[in-house]
């Protein structure tokens, strides 16, 4: 039997590997300075530095007012609006391509904004001169990070019946455990989305941690008028970014949707080769569908078919907190299912308390026997959720308060 999903998938693949081969790479922009973009009630007197991506700032300015991404040219451009308006001029230094060694600040910094394990030198630096420094986390702490994923491969290779994975998709390097944790322990505050299960996972940091938020860019074009809500009952997309499948839950809810024949699991994402490995029978299944490449141009009319009888929007990563792409579902209108670290109410959620195979295949029926009226009202309510808390509009309002508290 021929696979349908699985040749779709590869002939994608291959695809981007024939585009990269022809690709030029662009050039790395090390650092950018005095960005006053952004009128303030008086002059700038303080100076702020991030370390993110300076292309990220210059990628925004070109697409605003359409920004296709938040993570990380929506969240650039909204810090650099906020410290603006709060009177900050703003430099950014790519600690990626730029290492901090070779970065020597020649200003005084009222903040520094820092991200990942490559900035440790960097803080030092700073601190010499008594500059706030703030923490931007994206994600699970490393200890935790490690600790999730080696649980997540260990359950997948028992099932599988083959040798345990050690390398994995999305890992630190030994370098940049040593930073986080230079960085955590030197930051006054971090900042992140209100993800509880995340949050305590930094244990004794847990207290540095404000919920200021995260937030996703909606595709207004995917925002259904007319849903079958009674049909969608059987309809779950899952939506992910890139990198880490397993460690993002596609491998559960394949198992999942294998168990429950009689629902849909619509597939909106790149599927990684490990699991097209381990899991080319639960894709071959009828009910697990691969749509990806209906993002494409006019196959986006298909796409808009398909979610017209969906109503959930599905995830089981381990608690690293909530993917851009997961919370764009939500701008859309599709009610959150499965194991999600968010709060939620259950007027506008349905979730499972535990991301084991068996809670999820309750979860996942229970959902598909809601009435249709809940359905209805759970999905307006769920869209009014991400407007109050997940919108880049709620984030930017969030984060300017905390830079005034800071």
């Amino acid at each position: 039997m021929v696979n349908k999903n699985l040749g779709i998938i590869c002939f994608l693949e291959l695809l981007r590997k024939f585009k990269r081969c022809f690709r030029r790479r662009n050039k790395s922009i090390p650092f950018i300075e005095n960005i006053d973009h952004f009128k303030s009630g008086s002059p700038k007197r303080k100076r702020a530095l991030i370390s993110l991506s300076p292309a990220a700032w210059l990628t925004a300015l070109r697409e605003f007012p359409g920004i296709k991404f938040f993570n990380v040219n929506g969240l650039t451009y909204i810090m650099v609006k906020v410290l603006n308006e709060n009177g900050y001029a703003v430099d950014i230094v790519d600690i990626v391509d730029y290492h901090p060694a070779d970065f020597k600040p020649a200003k005084q910094y009222d903040i520094f904004i820092g991200h990942g394990g490559r900035v440790a030198s960097l803080i030092d630096k700073l601190e010499k001169n008594n500059t706030v420094i703030l923490q931007y986390v994206s994600q699970a702490y490393w200890k935790e990070f490690l600790r999730q994923s080696t649980e997540r491969y260990e359950r997948v290779c028992a099932q599988k019946r083959i040798p345990l994975i050690t390398s994995h998709i999305r890992s630190h390097s030994d370098q940049e455990r040593k930073g986080e944790e230079h960085l955590a322990e030197r930051a006054k505050y971090f900042f992140t989305g209100n993800c509880p299960r995340m949050i305590k996972g930094y244990g004794k940091y847990a207290h540095k941690i404000h919920a200021v938020g995260w937030a996703a860019y909606v595709e207004d074009d995917l925002i259904v008028k007319d849903r079958d809500f009674d049909e969608g009952r059987k309809g779950f997309l899952y939506v992910a970014g890139t990198g880490g499948n397993i460690q993002k839950g596609l491998d559960l809810l394949l198992e999942t949707f294998a168990r429950t024949p009689d629902l849909s699991l619509y597939i909106y994402c790149d599927v990684e080769k490990e699991v097209r490995t381990l899991f080319r029978k639960e894709l071959s299944l009828s009910n697990i569908q691969y749509i990806y490449h209906y993002r494409f141009g006019l196959l986006r009319k298909h796409l808009r078919t398909i979610l017209k009888r969906v109503n959930f929007t599905i995830t089981a990563p381990i608690d690293t907190g909530i993917g851009t792409a997961f919370l764009g579902s939500l701008g859309i209108g599709l009610i959150p299912v499965g194991y999600a670290d968010m709060p939620c109410s259950p007027a506008n959620s349905h979730l499972a308390n535990s991301w084991q195979i068996e809670s999820l295949v309750s979860n996942v029926r229970e959902a598909s026997r809601m009435p249709v009226e809940w359905c209805q009202q759970a999905s307006a309510l769920s869209l009014q959720n991400f407007r109050d808390n997940w919108s880049p509009q709620a984030f930017e309002k969030r984060f300017s308060e905390f830079i005034r508290e800071c």
